[in-house]
Order: C-alpha cells, then structure tokens, then sequence
C-alpha cells in the first residue's frame, strides 16, 4: 500500500519537485491497479514520467491511459543521430506524437553538438547526456539547482 504524505500545499521555490519513472512498474501489477495508483500519485501533485521510451516495455498506450507528464527518449534512437548518423526519424516522429499529447520530452544521452542541434531543431522540450553534464552525487549539486 502507498502511503503518501498529505498536500502541504508548498510552492514557489521551496517545492521540492519529484518523479516517478514508470517502466517495468506498468507491467508489474494488475492494468486497473497500476493506472489508479499512479492517477494517486499524479493528483498529489509528482511528476510521472516514461523512462526509455521506445524499448521494453513502453507501449503507446499508455500515453493515453496514464496521467503521463514526461516521456523519455531512449538514448540508443539519438545515437546515431548526426553528420555521419541516421536522420533521427524515430526521434523527430516521437517528439511531435509527445508534443500533440501534450507531454514533455526529454532526449537522453546527447552526447555531441550535432545531436543537441538536431534536438533543438525539432524543439524537443529537454534533454540529457554527458555533453551537458556528467552524472555527479547529490552533494557536489549547487545548492541553487535544488532550490531549497
């Protein structure tokens, strides 16, 4: 059973925000279930997101069935995107299906300029990889970026 502490009602720049990457979790309990929980979780106020969107077990489906807020592109479709790469087809297809939906997109693992461009270009919304940073623990964060 999911406990959750009740709304606080906390904003500004004291919220701290939080986001529940929905993968393997869909597929681990009964369809009813799992959509109701996360409905819970997403009307208290956390941010649900679909993490490697495009492999394992991400489905379209659940898009629309589930208060989805994020939808995280699986790096191995950026990969090959660039001068010597792939057009980002897949990419560019799953950034304006999110867009229409009404979701927000996060392409991860960019690693070169090229694919920031690309990413740009086709404004997806956000993203991640070792070009823009390299993964670091929590106490090496600036106290800023916390916004606590």
């Amino acid at each position: 059973m999911l406990e959750c502490p009740p709304d606080t009602s906390v904003t500004g720049a004291a919220r701290l925000m939080a986001e529940r990457r929905c993968s393997a979790i869909v597929v681990t309990a009964g369809r009813g279930t799992i959509e109701n929980l996360l409905r819970e979780i997403a009307g208290r106020g956390i941010s649900l997101a679909v993490d490697d969107f495009g492999t394992g077990y991400s489905s379209f489906r659940y898009l629309q069935a589930l208060p989805v807020d994020t939808l995280k592109v699986d790096r191995s479709f950026l990969a090959g995107v660039g001068p010597a790469g792939s057009d980002g087809t897949i990419v560019r297809a799953i950034v304006a299906m999110a867009k229409s939906l009404g979701i927000m997109v996060v392409a991860e693992g960019v690693e070169t300029a090229s694919q920031l461009a690309f990413l740009r270009q086709i404004c997806c919304d956000r993203a991640q990889g070792y070009l823009l940073a390299v993964p670091s623990p929590p106490q090496a964060m600036p106290r800023v970026a916390l916004a606590v």
